[in-house]
């Protein structure tokens, strides 16, 4: 067998991370196209209830009482070997806010904890049929890099009630081969927000 047929063949390793490459981008295409779908068409709206909060926990739902008010939840998940954190967010608003200036708000606030943020991306996007924008942006150098993807929405006012910024987001360290979809996975949590 001739060596210029071995060069060009590659080897055993090299197609298999070809084809997985293949694959994760037919899949993150297949997401993108499924999320396009989802944007075009009219979301059912779902009713947004900011004094019902619940954690479900290895199938444990605990309920937090009407008269304690979320403000941040942090959650770290294990996907596979590595730590993926899950955030949600709540703050009161002026009910004049819009949410291009929420955005400016959550991005004024992560500039403070980071010194380093490299805006990659904004979109339009929904979060339970509400309207809502998309970030996504990096933090710190070399090790200690994060990828972070943020969606923003606001909650009007109603029944006495103030107007809410709402946000989920997720971080991850973006070297870390393993949690190349968690992204998508993410992004599929956030379609499939239901009401309790």
């Amino acid at each position: 067998m001739s060596s210029q047929f071995i060069r060009g063949k590659g080897n055993l390793y090299d197609r298999l991370w070809q084809r997985r490459e293949a694959e994760e981008a037919r899949a993150r295409a297949q997401a993108e196209k499924e999320a396009a779908l989802a944007l075009s068409q009219p979301a059912p709206t779902l009713p947004v209830l900011p004094e019902r909060n619940a954690m479900t926990i290895a199938g444990l739902h605990l309920l937090v009482p009407r008269s304690a008010r979320l403000s941040d939840v942090w959650v770290t998940l294990q996907v596979g070997e590595h730590s993926v954190i899950v955030r949600a967010g709540c703050r009161s608003v002026a009910q004049t806010l819009t949410l291009d200036q929420a955005l400016d708000s959550y991005l004024a606030e992560a500039r403070e904890q980071h010194a380093e943020l490299t805006l990659v991306r904004q979109q339009p996007s929904l979060l339970a049929g509400h309207p809502a924008l998309m970030l996504d942006y990096l933090t710190g150098q070399h090790e200690a890099r994060r990828h972070c993807r943020t969606v923003l929405t606001l909650i009007p006012p109603s029944d006495s009630r103030e107007a809410l910024s709402f946000s989920l987001s997720t971080f991850i360290d973006p070297a870390q081969r393993p949690l190349a979809d968690w992204l998508i996975d993410f992004d599929a949590m956030l379609v499939a927000v239901t009401t309790a």
